[in-house]
């Protein structure tokens, strides 16, 4: 589950260059696009692609990151201007909550916390720069202190505890 952060408005043409922003938008745009004066090309793209087309379903949008995400949605469209929302979503499971709340050590955590994203042994092993056998033995541990015989069971556990 995700818990909102932060919601803001910005206001821009076809073109890219935006020409109103929030100061809370600035900062997101900056922080996900890497410049608050314009949006990225794959972006504007899209936008003139909904202008060409006159799409009545909203255009929609995520950046993610590890433990967050940029929603970005389309609200209104005026004058060859989009307003867009743009929401910033945090995750409740980290590894520092699963750490703390099941006493896990801080290797375990990441392993669950990457378990309950639904990664593979192989998948995390190459995330945490260790070898699967190393994911195997830190599952092991994990099902042991959990009292669970599964990923799945374990991820349940994970996000009761989380959430």
């Amino acid at each position: 589950m995700r818990a909102v952060n932060c919601v803001a408005i910005l206001d821009v043409p076809a073109s890219g260059k935006i020409t109103f922003a929030s100061l809370k938008a600035k900062a997101l745009v900056s922080k996900y696009f890497g410049s608050a004066e314009r949006l990225p090309e794959a972006v504007i793209r899209c936008l003139t692609a909904q202008a060409a087309e006159a799409l009545t379903v909203p255009l929609m949008w995520k950046v993610e990151r590890v433990e967050e995400q940029l929603i970005v949605r389309v609200v209104g469209r005026e004058e060859g201007h989009f307003q867009l929302l743009l929401e910033e979503r945090g995750d409740l499971l980290t590894p520092a909550r699963l750490r703390q709340a099941l006493k896990l050590t801080p290797r375990e955590s990441e392993v669950l916390f990457w378990i309950v994203r639904g990664k593979t042994s192989p998948e995390i092993a190459g995330i945490l720069s260790c070898m699967p056998a190393t994911v195997a033995k830190h599952t092991e541990r994990i099902f042991a202190k959990l009292g669970v015989e599964t990923r799945t069971a374990a991820a349940a556990m994970a996000r009761e505890v989380a959430y």
